[in-house]
């Protein structure tokens, strides 16, 4: 079948600040790759080693370096990861996009190119106020500000994923 749904959206920033920061989050709590918990874990080790070799006696190092060591991974995953994010965003110089919904995929254009996403592609819905995050699998997402979107176009993406939301 042909289009069903054609929309543009603004990518504004604190939506996609509140966007990277939710979905770093989740990335942190719900999924790890190998190539990032290997990073955090030393991370992690610097951490703790720093805390427990600064504590006046060994009880309080273990846990002072188990408080310094989480503080400092999820710090970290923060920092470089809205860095990253964030990184992508200023390099648009008009942020907005077209969505095209179809029954078979849907098609996001903007100034840095074309993507075409298959709905089986989409494992997650994330819903937030002023934005949905679908989620797709090898750490990718897609930020879908809501401003200007019509809520059958949602109600399609949310039937035609299947994803939990």
């Amino acid at each position: 079948m042909g289009q069903r749904f054609e929309f543009a959206v603004t990518y504004e920033d604190d939506v996609m600040r509140a966007a990277i920061r939710r979905y770093l989050v989740r990335m942190l709590l719900v999924s790890h790759s190998l190539q990032s918990v290997a990073f955090y874990f030393w991370v992690l080790l610097l951490a703790a080693a720093l805390a427990f070799f600064r504590a006046p006696t060994f009880a309080a190092g273990l846990v002072w370096g188990a408080v310094a060591a989480l503080a400092a991974t999820f710090a970290a995953y923060v920092y470089f990861g809205r860095r990253d994010a964030l990184a992508g965003l200023a390099e648009m110089k008009r942020r907005k996009a077209t969505f095209r919904l179809s029954d078979e995929d849907m098609t996001i254009e903007s100034e840095h190119g074309k993507l075409i996403v298959d709905w089986r592609s989409i494992v997650e819905i994330v819903r937030a106020e002023g934005y949905w995050i679908l989620g797709r699998a090898r750490r990718q997402a897609i930020v879908l500000p809501l401003a200007g979107v019509p809520s059958a176009a949602l109600d399609f993406i949310a039937a035609r994923t299947k994803a939990d939301v």
